[in-house]
């Protein structure tokens, strides 16, 4: 990409001309990746896809979350009271009695509870005492993704 993005809303600075970032295109389609640059943002992997019609903002390194979608020049989604994506190591997961997960959570879309589904607490069925913190929704939408790969296919003219 090439200098400073930004979109629509105007706190969001996402990816800059000192960011590593690529961008595939072919008819309406577009695939761009670079990373968030201020903040507890700094260093957060995004993938755009847009078709023509829907953009979809996707975070590798937040568990392939999908952060945000624009219709149009329409914003679809939530108003998160968590302005902007943070960083999982600055998510602690146990704070606030294991309600830490919602001190990172802004996406529109993201994945949760792959082993637990409830409030936070001890796990009675587990004996270790390292083991049995139970945290909400777990850890999952705090582990970046090891293996992104964008490609355009010439032969069926899709990406």
């Amino acid at each position: 990409m090439n200098g400073t993005y930004s979109p629509t809303l105007a706190h969001e600075k996402v990816l800059d001309a000192s960011t590593v970032s690529d961008r595939l295109s072919r008819r309406d389609w577009s695939i761009r990746r670079g990373r968030l640059t201020e903040g507890l943002s700094t260093g957060i992997e995004v993938v755009e896809l847009c078709n023509g019609a829907l953009t979809v903002s996707v975070l590798p390194s937040r568990g392939m979350g999908i952060w945000k979608a624009l219709l149009g020049d329409i914003p679809v989604g939530w108003a998160s009271p968590v302005r902007q994506p943070v960083h999982p190591a600055y998510v602690n997961l146990q704070s606030r009695n294991g309600l830490g997960w919602l001190d990172g959570f802004n996406e529109l879309v993201c994945r949760c509870g792959l082993a637990f589904n409830g409030p936070p607490g001890t796990d009675a069925e587990n004996p270790s005492p390292i083991e049995n913190a139970i945290t909400l929704h777990g850890k999952i939408a705090n582990i970046p993704a090891h293996s992104v790969a964008m490609q355009v296919c010439a032969e069926d003219d899709a990406i």
